[in-house]
């Protein structure tokens, strides 16, 4: 019976070293596979021929006559209330000297998503001429719905309006993605008709004092992926993400604009 209740110890704990040592080689062997890919990951990105050069985010405010009621009463006009966010997103070759691997063949943004308040009734991305950038000025036909895919031309990046006002891409990198963000605070905002206003973020202020309004719920995120093809055939991507704090920052000018140049990871990733 002894002999019985040995072998089966022996046994058991010639499982269980198997076991272990079969686990300690798996385990040895993956994290080392995992180790090799994030180095091959980290390789490949060091290698990345486009970077993000810098983000310019400008904040302000306007308010735009409300076309359906334009006169409210003899005393005050309606308009709508709008906060808008432009963004310029500036793309550099690494390498100075441009060749088929740094130089851009298709362009396109896509994977959009908008996180705000659900006090404000609408907030919507478009793309925005950059001749405009800074201003109220948008084309409700400019609204990104799902994705924007770019015109890249291969040619020099002269001033030319053609080519500012259309979603267009220079191959060489000389001008920014600009876009602007939109969000609707009031559909029905009365407006004083003997009154001066400043229709910059200062309206904004005005809106506040009479009705309370939080800025906090003009606090928002919004990320998207930006896509591209270099003339190598080579894809890559860049998750863009822009956490703009409304509610914090300083509109002494009637407007904000920060100009970002120091990124955690600034390179397109090679899909």
């Amino acid at each position: 019976m002894k002999k019985v209740i040995l072998s089966f110890t022996l046994i058991i704990v010639l499982l269980i070293t198997i076991f272990i040592s079969y686990e300690f080689i798996y385990l040895t062997f993956k994290n080392k596979a995992e180790l090799e890919n994030s180095i091959s990951e980290i390789e490949k990105n060091e290698q990345s021929p486009f970077v993000i050069e810098k983000e310019a985010i400008f904040n302000s405010a306007s308010a735009k006559n409300n076309v359906e009621n334009k006169k409210f009463d003899e005393n005050n006009w309606l308009f709508t209330l709008l906060q808008y966010t432009d963004i310029a997103i500036y793309i550099k070759p690494v390498d100075k000297k441009l060749s088929e691997s740094n130089t851009v063949k298709n362009l396109s943004i896509d994977n959009i998503k908008i996180k705000t308040s659900d006090k404000l009734s609408k907030s919507n991305l478009y793309f925005l001429d950059a001749q405009n950038f800074g201003t109220d000025k948008f084309k409700e036909s400019d609204l990104i719905n799902e994705n924007l895919t770019f015109t890249v031309l291969n040619d020099k990046n002269k001033d030319n309006i053609i080519k500012s006002n259309t979603p267009v891409f220079f191959s060489d990198c000389s001008n920014p993605i600009t876009l602007k963000l939109v969000n609707v605070v009031d559909e029905n905002f009365k407006l004083a008709t003997n009154e001066m206003y400043s229709f910059n973020s200062k309206i904004l202020d005005k809106y506040k004092d009479e009705t309370n309004y939080d800025l906090s719920n003009l606090d928002y995120e919004i990320s998207f992926d930006i896509n591209l093809t270099s003339y190598s055939n080579v894809n890559y991507t860049y998750p863009v993400l822009i956490t703009n704090n409304y509610s914090k920052l300083d509109f002494e000018k009637g407007y904000n604009l920060i100009v970002k140049t120091d990124f955690t990871f600034d390179k397109f990733i090679e899909k």
